[in-house]
């Protein structure tokens, strides 16, 4: 429930990352819903987890599979957003009218187990790709800092 309804709209949109180009198609829908201004709150919820000892025959793939699901589809929609946000031209911001308002804080949300903050035996073909979200959001957190 919205704390202010006039004012707030919670709305998701459903997307299949395994699709190549997903994003794009995410990003000019949800743009469209915000009448071409930008996200305030973007939650990447994709992972997947395949846990299994490294020795296993199929840990390699398994971990490929994991970092592609778990980590590049959420850094391509984290960089179309921050795209969307700050820079010219990729997104189709509307500025306001009343300069002295205070600008609409923006998110952008990453999900992770706890194992996104350390490892546990079985789980190194999905923990690596959790640990480096992690440290795409840090990352994120200073990048947003400097615009």
């Amino acid at each position: 429930m919205a704390k202010s309804p006039e004012m707030q709209r919670f709305q998701f949109i459903a997307a299949d990352v395994s699709k190549t180009n997903y994003v794009e198609r995410v990003v000019a829908d949800a743009t469209g819903l915000k009448n071409e201004r930008a996200l305030e709150f973007v939650w990447c919820l994709a992972g997947v987890s395949t846990p299994m000892l490294w020795t296993n025959d199929n840990a390699l793939e398994a971990a490929q599979h994991n970092m592609d699901v778990n980590y590049s589809r959420s850094a391509k929609m984290s960089r179309a957003i921050m795209r969307a946000r700050l820079l010219p031209g990729h997104g189709k911001q509307q500025q306001s009218s009343t300069p002295t308002r205070r600008p609409i804080p923006k998110h952008i949300a990453f999900t992770g187990s706890v194992l996104s903050t350390f490892s546990l035996a079985g789980h190194g073909t999905y923990c690596p790709s959790k640990l480096a979200l992690r440290a795409l959001a840090d990352t994120l957190a200073m990048e947003a800092r400097l615009a």
